[in-house]
């Protein structure tokens, strides 16, 4: 059963991450979004240390996260972006692909590589519950669903 907790602390996570790297690119590249994050000379700017701090914290969340929830993760972010019709199949090829707890640093090094990372996990979440929609109630995302495909809510 995927924990809706752990979904939406990876989204959070995830979107500081992106808006990090964002603020970063418009800073240092307004006019060149296609300039390779590691390849220029701003990496000690604070926009880049604040972008490698929440990546930092996106993979060292994952790192703490059992392989079950790793695996399930990345199942729904597969389904999220269209890589598998179900959330069944993908994550029963997972467990096949990383057939034990050792192939976890792997599923966190492909999951935290991904840039929409929080889009994929958000369109999963909408392929598994509908409609899925947010409230943003003093600074705190509040997730509200209506389950079906046999999925309950932790």
């Amino acid at each position: 059963m995927i924990d809706t907790a752990i979904v939406r602390r990876v989204i959070e996570l995830a979107r500081f991450r992106e808006n990090a790297y964002r603020t970063y690119m418009n800073t240092h590249f307004p006019n060149d979004p296609t300039i390779d994050l590691g390849a220029d000379h701003h990496l000690d700017s604070k926009e880049f240390q604040q972008y490698n701090k929440y990546d930092r914290e996106l993979i060292h969340y994952l790192l703490e996260l059992n392989y079950e929830n790793v695996l399930d993760l990345e199942a729904l972010m597969f389904l999220g972006r269209g890589d598998d019709s179900s959330f069944s199949a993908a994550r029963d090829y997972l467990a096949e692909t990383y057939p034990s707890s050792e192939g976890k640093g792997i599923a966190v090094d492909y999951l935290s590589s991904k840039g929409p990372l929080a889009d994929y996990l958000e369109s999963g979440l909408e392929l598994l519950w509908f409609p899925v929609f947010t409230v943003s109630h003093g600074g705190t995302v509040i997730f509200y669903s209506f389950l079906k495909n046999g999925f309950t809510h932790p």
